[in-house]
């Protein structure tokens, strides 16, 4: 049995990175003030000037993709693979997961596609796919023990994001609107640990403390086994604001590399927000 892996945007994967896998990206939407629908790719980002649009405070939304769409691509890979295993957006922040399991329950995807449920994000869900792409290719065809592997994945994942404006979550539902506007009068970050059930970990003003909170649950959740921490930021992230980041997490002897914060995040929480993703070094692929 052949089986391919669907992940949507939300994942931050590229066509470009997935050559020569097993897994396949489908767009998900931002919405513009005038209504303009947008495929979430970086070039409609970058044509549409979307990320300026979000500084200058328009009402940028973002959206699933439609059951429609979802049936084309189920057809597209099952032309190629006998089974899908659709990781979706988390569903804290989407209500795609929901639609996606709603359109694998249709007749001609019965037991076809398999929607696991979870609460992955970011470019951990990149790294999940990849991991299944990896045990896939080593020859495991068990659908079961592959939702499994999910499922064990996820215990060994911590997100950290501390948005760049909390007013753009407050707007969307994703915070108290109070809470928000006294963080932004003070100039306070939050350091939220994105987790089924986001918990405000710390409040702070310098950059060297957040780090300190970052260090702290990381150490906490892993107790000394090895993970790989990633950095997720914006491409137009104040340069300074990047650097900081990085003496400080280099300071803090904290070993970690860097990819773009998924442009669904950027539009929830703003063009300066710093996102933590850490797996354990077991799923490695």
């Amino acid at each position: 049995m052949k089986i391919g892996v669907l992940l949507d945007s939300s994942s931050g994967a590229i066509k470009e990175e997935l050559q020569n896998t097993n897994i396949d990206v489908i767009p998900l939407h931002i919405i513009l003030e005038d209504g303009t629908d947008l495929s979430d790719t970086r070039e409609n980002i970058e044509k549409y000037d979307v990320y300026n649009r979000v500084n200058n405070k328009e009402n940028v939304k973002t959206s699933q993709a439609s059951p429609g769409e979802l049936e084309i691509k189920y057809n597209e890979m099952l032309e190629k693979y006998d089974h899908i295993i659709h990781i979706t957006i988390t569903k804290n922040i989407s209500s795609m997961q929901d639609t996606a399991i709603m359109v694998s329950k249709q007749p001609e995807f019965n037991g076809k596609v398999t929607v696991p449920e979870h609460n992955l994000a970011a470019s951990a869900i990149k790294s999940c796919g990849l991991y299944l792409n990896k045990i896939i290719n080593e020859g495991q065809k068990d659908i079961e023990y592959l939702v499994n592997e999910i499922n064990e994945f996820e215990k060994s994942f911590v997100a950290i994001i501390v948005p760049g404006d909390l007013s753009k979550l407050a707007r969307g539902g994703r915070a108290v609107k109070i809470f928000a506007s006294i963080l932004n009068a003070f100039k306070t970050k939050a350091v939220i640990h994105w987790a089924a059930k986001p918990k405000k970990i710390a409040m702070a003003r310098k950059l060297s403390i957040i780090i300190e909170k970052v260090s702290g649950l990381l150490e906490k959740t892993y107790e000394g086994e090895e993970f790989n921490l990633t950095l997720l930021t914006t491409w137009d992230i104040q340069k300074r604001l990047l650097e900081n980041t990085r003496v400080d997490l280099n300071n803090a002897k904290i070993s970690f590399q860097e990819t773009y914060l998924p442009s669904i995040y950027a539009v929830h929480a703003g063009i300066d927000t710093l996102g933590f993703i850490a797996t354990g070094k077991k799923f490695e692929y």
